[in-house]
C-alpha cells in the first residue's frame, strides 16, 4: 500500500497540467515564429495553412532554437525559453523515473519538492505564453492594425464568436 496516495495522485495531476501548459507555449511559438516573418497580411490562406502545419510539427527545442535568432524577442524571454525548455524535457522523459523511487519515502518531502518544481514549469509556461502573446500583438499593431481593433476581435474570440 502507498503512504502517499493523495500526494502521487497530485503530482500525476499536475504532469499532465503541465504538459498541456506547454503544448499550448509550443502553439503560441508557432506563431512567434510565423506572424510578421514568414507570412504577413497578404499571405493567401492555402500558403499559411501550409506553413502553420509544417511548423506545428516541430518540437519545443526546435522551436525554441529558431526563437533565438528572432530580434524582436527580449534577451530575458529567450533565457526564460531556455530554461523552461530543460524543464519541461525533464519532465517529459526524466520526471517519472526520477520520482518513482520516492513513491513511498516518508516523510514525502522528496515527493514535495517535486510536486513544487512541476507546479513551476506550469506557471512558467503559462507565463511565457502570456509574454510570447504581448510580442506577437506588438507585431500586429505594427504592421497596421489599430489596438482597438485586436482588442475587439480578442475579447469577440473569448466570447466564442
Amino acid at each position: 500500500m502507498l503512504r502517499n496516495p493523495e500526494l502521487i495522485s497530485s503530482l500525476q495531476t499536475e504532469v499532465g497540467a503541465a504538459l498541456w501548459q506547454c503544448q499550448a507555449l509550443e502553439e503560441s511559438l508557432v506563431h512567434i515564429l510565423l506572424i510578421g516573418i514568414k507570412i504577413d497580411n497578404n499571405s493567401h490562406n492555402n500558403i499559411v495553412e501550409e506553413i502553420f502545419k509544417k511548423y506545428g510539427e516541430l518540437t519545443l527545442g526546435q522551436l525554441a532554437n529558431q526563437i533565438e535568432n528572432i530580434s524582436d524577442i527580449p534577451l530575458v524571454l529567450k533565457q526564460r525559453l531556455s530554461q523552461l525548455k530543460r524543464e519541461r524535457n525533464w519532465l517529459a522523459h526524466k520526471s517519472w523515473s526520477d520520482i518513482l523511487p520516492h513513491a513511498n519515502s516518508y516523510p514525502p518531502n522528496k515527493l514535495t519538492d517535486y510536486l513544487e518544481r512541476i507546479i513551476k514549469i506550469n506557471d512558467e509556461a503559462l507565463s511565457l505564453n502570456k509574454s510570447f502573446e504581448n510580442v506577437i500583438d506588438e507585431r500586429i499593431i505594427k504592421s497596421g492594425v489599430k489596438k482597438e481593433s485586436l482588442e475587439k476581435k480578442q475579447r469577440k474570440f473569448i466570447r466564442g464568436g
